[in-house]
């Protein structure tokens, strides 16, 4: 496996599920989608398809606690983006539009009838927000944790943090030449990726998400977490205020949508409240049943 990091840098550390064993995975593939490879993992059995995208930098073990409730109740399919864990690096740049035409491709390879749940976090949460808006046909729900606001990653209010978000960028581009000179190529792909990821969540990523202007009647739950983030310095608070009013911005797009607060979460919130993570997914996945059997 690469080595997987978080934007600060620390090394990433596995997880087990927190209180008990975690859910058998049914399926372990890489999978071409055309010349390219994709890691999936899909837990559990039924329908809908609960598919997990997640933030830039991450793995899915952080989810193991969440994954295994919901596989105790329908299928859930986690993936490696291009350039993540073992799957294979992708065309740059790697945008939300790119990404999503990634996992579209790997469902269809993976035989996994619509429409899916899609869950996703932080960055994972505008790529689903992009392919619910782009290909609704394939999406029975949606559920974002705690998405970047977008009036923050298009440049209109930075609260003075765009500098910041340029430094991250950088860094990543740092040890990406770093790792390509000392033939690290594994570790060179992964942070390209993510400096491509990372810039074009500020720019052309940024752009098509605020295309999506509706979700129609689309569920959507949105969550945002409560405790603001350290790194933000003493802006924090405020920008936490704003992150969460411009997550109700986003619940608002749907006619049925709905607002969590995750109170005493931070941003991670798959990891510090699963309980909640899941039994809002479960809602979704119960409210897609009951669509497919009213259309029976």
């Amino acid at each position: 496996m690469r080595r997987r990091e978080f934007l600060s840098g620390a090394a990433f550390a596995r997880v087990g599920c927190a209180g008990g064993s975690s859910a058998p995975i049914e399926r372990d593939e890489l999978v071409d989608i055309g010349g390219r490879r994709l890691h999936a993992r899909i837990w559990g059995s039924g329908a809908p398809v609960v598919v997990i995208d997640v933030g830039i930098g991450e793995a899915i073990e952080p989810w193991t606690p969440v994954i295994t409730r919901l596989a105790a109740q329908t299928c859930v399919c986690a993936y490696e983006r291009a350039g993540y864990g073992t799957s294979d690096g992708g065309p740059l740049p790697r945008t939300a539009h790119d990404v999503t035409g990634d996992l579209r491709l790997l469902l269809q390879k993976l035989s996994l009838p619509p429409p899916y749940v899609l869950v996703g976090h932080s960055l994972g949460a505008l790529h689903m927000m992009v392919l619910a808006a782009e290909s609704p046909g394939l999406v029975g729900a949606v559920l974002v944790l705690d998405p970047p606001p977008r009036g923050f990653i298009s440049g209109k209010r930075s609260h003075g943090l765009s500098q910041m978000a340029a430094q991250v960028t950088a860094e990543f581009q740092r040890r990406a030449k770093e790792a390509r000179e000392q033939n690290a190529t594994g570790k060179a792909v992964f942070f390209e990726t993510l400096a491509s990821e990372h810039e074009a969540m500020f720019g052309t990523t940024a752009v098509q998400v605020a295309r999506v202007q509706s979700f129609g009647q689309l569920p959507l739950t949105v969550m945002a977490s409560e405790i603001p983030n350290p790194a933000f310095g003493p802006d924090a608070e405020a920008f936490q205020q704003f992150w969460i009013e411009s997550n109700r911005q986003v619940a608002a797009l749907s006619r049925r949508g709905k607002f969590v607060l995750a109170v005493k979460s931070t941003h991670h919130i798959q990891r510090d409240a699963p309980d909640l993570v899941t039994r809002e997914a479960l809602e979704l996945v119960s409210a897609c049943r009951s669509r497919a059997a009213a259309a029976r």
